[in-house]
């Protein structure tokens, strides 16, 4: 059997926008510069120099595709859609603050997790006492001022101000705030209410990460394949099952609609936007986070929508054919993906029952990260026993173009 596990690396190599820094440029782009008159093709955005300005990698993108993307209608309707999801969400807005120029590259998932972790100190700061007391970390009070629950702080009156000088107490709206017991006159943070916010929000931005993905991904595909402007790659090719945590359906359209599980959703149900669900491996996550945050784990979103049902079909079978006295040969092909540890759970799961793995890079720089993500999933004996245990290489895409 042979299996295909695609990271978005393996959209980046056919050269589509689909990184989160592409889609923070692309729509801050728009709110400022999308006119329904002037704006009417795929070309106008990609093709403005005022976005070439501040993504590198989209120019790559116009310059292989300018021919169909310059005449390539865009939607309006979901442009404008996208937009209006953009005024108002508070995790975009988030992520348009945190992006750092000079890296190039913010990854969703471990800014969530960040964001998630600030809370979870504010909270557990808070139910030490009956005051709201502002986070003494900088980067919890900065990271907790860019949502849309506080809006500024004041000076405690203490009955010892020299010994308490610096403490303030955070002002947040009162829709946020619960008296407990009723009728007692002691407030405090409605804690579910924040979180059921930050989530609601978190929906809404992957709403607009579809809506992105859509017009300016999975639209325009059919017309490059028309014209020639994609060919098939063999290597990718004849596989028997694909595991993709893409949203987009790039392989389907070039490639066969048979046999792909999208273990993190995709553009015509609901995808998937969450944290590593194994928080027990991450040292800064502790047992209040996995229980109140329950719903921003990526395994909850997945057992919710049904996504990984096929995923689970197909560990199933791995499992008896691992087991079988007619054990048949599995070889596991792995491309554009980072191999990062927020999806360890699935990559030990997956590795854990080939026989082959062939590891597929687009640079020697990317088989180097590779190697180092694989190390800090398994540690190094665990690795070394992998390594015993299949046959495991690295290849650069350039081997088989």
């Amino acid at each position: 059997m042979k299996i295909l596990l695609l990271g978005n690396g393996f959209d980046l190599y056919h050269k589509f926008p689909t990184r989160y820094d592409n889609f923070l440029h692309t729509v801050d782009f728009l709110q400022q510069c999308f006119d329904e008159e002037k704006t009417r093709t795929i070309g106008d955005v990609f093709g403005d120099v005022r976005l070439k300005e501040t993504d590198s990698f989209i120019p790559t993108c116009y310059e292989a595709y300018k021919d169909v993307y310059d005449i390539m209608e865009i939607d309006t309707l979901k442009v404008k859609r996208l937009l209006s999801f953009a005024q108002h969400n508070m995790w975009f807005n988030y992520f348009l603050l945190s992006y750092n120029k000079e890296l190039g590259w913010i990854d969703f998932e471990k800014e969530i997790t960040k964001v998630l972790h600030a809370f979870n100190n504010f909270f557990l700061k808070c139910d030490k006492g009956s005051v709201f007391i502002a986070p003494d970390d900088a980067i919890d009070k900065y990271i907790i001022n860019c949502f849309d629950f506080f809006y500024g702080e004041k000076p405690i009156v203490t009955d010892n101000p020299g010994l308490y000088p610096t403490i303030k107490r955070t002002l947040i709206f009162d829709k946020y705030i619960l008296e407990q017991p009723f009728g007692s006159k002691i407030f405090i943070i409605d804690k579910n209410k924040i979180i059921n916010e930050l989530y609601k929000a978190l929906l809404e931005l992957a709403e607009m990460l579809k809506l992105y993905l859509d017009v300016f991904v999975n639209t325009p595909i059919e017309k490059l394949l028309e014209n020639g402007f994609i060919s098939q790659t063999p290597i990718f090719d004849n596989m028997d099952r694909v595991i993709t945590f893409n949203y987009t359906n790039t392989y389907e359209k070039i490639y066969t609609t048979q046999k792909i599980h999208h273990i993190h959703g995709n553009l015509i149900d609901r995808i998937i936007i969450g944290v590593n669900p194994d928080a027990s491996d991450e040292p800064n996550i502790d047992k209040y986070v996995d229980t109140a945050f329950l719903q921003f784990k990526k395994y909850y979103q997945r057992v919710l929508n049904g996504s990984d049902l096929g995923y689970l079909k197909l560990i199933k079978r791995l499992n008896e054919n691992k087991t079988s006295l007619m054990h048949q040969l599995t070889e596991l092909y792995v491309a554009g993906h980072s191999l990062n540890v927020t999806d360890k759970d699935i990559i030990k799961e997956v590795f854990s029952l080939v026989d082959k793995i062939m590891i597929v890079c687009h640079s020697t720089t990317a088989i180097a990260d590779s190697i180092n993500n694989l190390v800090g999933i398994y540690g190094k004996s665990n690795f070394d026993e992998l390594r015993a245990r299949t046959d495991l290489e690295f290849k650069l895409y350039s081997d088989f173009e």
